[in-house]
């Protein structure tokens, strides 16, 4: 895959997990969660 397409995919994989994590995880023990980056191999 080329750079651009990488990136791309790993944005939406991002936005993705953070969606997943902000109203799957309904644990009070975890607070704040931030999605700093993805590594797409």
């Amino acid at each position: 895959m080329n750079k651009t397409r990488i990136s791309r995919v790993g944005e939406e994989i991002k936005k993705e997990l953070s969606l997943v994590l902000q109203r799957g995880l309904k644990d009070p023990r975890v607070g704040f969660v931030t999605v700093t980056d993805v590594e797409v191999s």
